[in-house]
């Protein structure tokens, strides 16, 4: 089964079809537009937790990705957007739970002297209240969230971040496990987002059975995908808004299936590129810019050049991921 994860990169060769310069150019304008919004604003970039965690998460993947000369600059960045998530007194959300694997994925990475620690806490604690967590997609950043932070959580708190993931992890196996047609009430930005997640956590926990269920869902999601690339937001309906296929292009690339993805992506590029400004536009006939974060993020796993670590030489995040499995196998009398 071909597996893709965020936290494991793995070298492809771009399709020949797709315009790779091109969507170089377009990830350095956003990152360049983002430093802007980031500097006019001061705190923040958007006003909602979600895109603001997934700005962070962004930067951090930018500079584990591409060696981000600008390191300091970045590590500031991240750490505004986190501090807007977290200062919100509002109800728990997904902002929330990004935010929390954000602080766990951009130690060793970004410019900070300390672990998360203390962010990782703050994101377990907001979010363990009976209803915090509502929804499939909510459950699944949850779950994304305590598996990646797992190693942060010192042993008071482990047994219950466990408790909690293993609870997370048996919803999402049997919503996933059901007929393949059962997610069908989804629409493509919310099926692609949560099989994009259930597709990383089954590779977290080494669950080859959930991700295969995942893969089957992404294989009928990439059925709709038209000879141009593109994908409509519901049968019948004209091509999906950009951020929406740049979310399957991000929950294909996961499952493996690399060339949709590309498709999806050269799709927008030929028919949404501003030439100017080397942003993509909101949809064919919507010549706004589309600055929500998914697309950066789906141009940069697609630009992605680095290669993994030798098989002989398992990388962090996979013997970090070991170790969560091993401790949601164990049983409760060996778990201390």
């Amino acid at each position: 089964m071909p597996r893709r994860s965020w936290g494991v990169r793995v070298a492809r060769p771009m399709n020949a079809d797709q315009p790779a310069a091109e969507l170089d150019d377009s990830l350095s304008a956003y990152g360049a537009a983002y430093r802007r919004r980031q500097q006019q604003r001061q705190r923040g970039a958007f006003d909602a937790r979600e895109p603001n965690a997934l700005l962070a998460l962004f930067w951090t993947r930018y500079a584990a990705s591409r060696g981000d000369e600008s390191l300091v600059s970045t590590t500031a960045h991240v750490q505004d957007l986190l501090s807007e998530v977290f200062a919100d007194e509002a109800q728990h959300d997904v902002g929330v739970d990004i935010a929390g694997l954000v602080s766990a994925a951009s130690f060793g990475v970004l410019a900070m002297a300390d672990p998360p620690s203390r962010a990782v806490e703050l994101a377990f604690q907001s979010g363990r209240s009976t209803g915090a967590v509502r929804g499939l997609y909510g459950v699944a950043w949850r779950a994304y969230f305590l598996a990646t932070a797992w190693r942060y959580f010192d042993w008071r708190q482990r047994p219950r971040v466990s408790a909690e993931l293993q609870r997370r992890h048996a919803y999402l196996v049997e919503r996933v496990t059901r007929e393949t047609g059962h997610l069908r009430g989804l629409n493509l930005s919310q099926l692609s987002r949560v099989l994009m997640l259930v597709s990383e956590i089954a590779v977290l926990l080494s669950d080859d059975d959930m991700l295969s269920h995942a893969s089957a869902h992404m294989a009928e999601l990439v059925s709709l995908q038209r000879d141009d690339g593109s994908l409509p937001s519901a049968p019948g309906e004209r091509a999906a808004p950009t951020a929406h296929l740049a979310q399957f292009s991000l929950a294909a690339h996961t499952a493996g299936q690399i060339d949709s993805s590309q498709k999806a992506l050269a799709y927008i590029a030929r028919e949404r590129m501003d030439s100017a400004r080397h942003l993509l536009t909101v949809a064919d006939d919507a010549p706004r810019a589309e600055m929500s974060p998914w697309v950066p993020l789906a141009l940069l796993t697609a630009l992605d050049r680095h290669e993994s670590a030798s098989p002989t030489e398992p990388q962090v995040e996979q013997l970090e991921a070991r170790g969560v499995h091993r401790w949601l196998r164990r049983g409760p009398r060996d778990r201390g």
